[in-house]
């Protein structure tokens, strides 16, 4: 998926972002230092629902951030959600 701090294109970022909209993510409270990751959950041996990884900035209910005390960036936690709109491939990058 996208890895912390990854340099990607403006087509591939608003396909992310759309992406992540259709998942119920708010792309703007993402924080683009931590991974985006898709996982599979697997239970008795069988797959289960892919779940989104990400990294969301904590804010109050006016989605001002919070900033972390003793550091120079905001305050994050890690979330997930089940993923209901899988990324199709990205016909920009070539697969091997």
């Amino acid at each position: 998926m996208v890895e912390a701090n990854q340099v990607i294109s403006d087509e591939q970022r608003q396909r992310v972002c759309s992406w992540l909209e259709a998942n119920g993510i708010d792309p703007k409270f993402v924080s683009l230092e931590g991974s985006i990751t898709v996982h599979s959950r697997a239970l008795n041996g069988k797959q289960g629902a892919y779940q989104i990884r990400y990294t969301e900035y904590c804010r109050d209910e006016d989605g001002h951030k919070f900033m972390d005390i003793g550091s120079d960036g905001a305050l994050t936690v890690q979330r997930r959600v089940v993923q209901k709109v899988p990324l199709g491939e990205d016909l920009a990058v070539p697969l091997p």
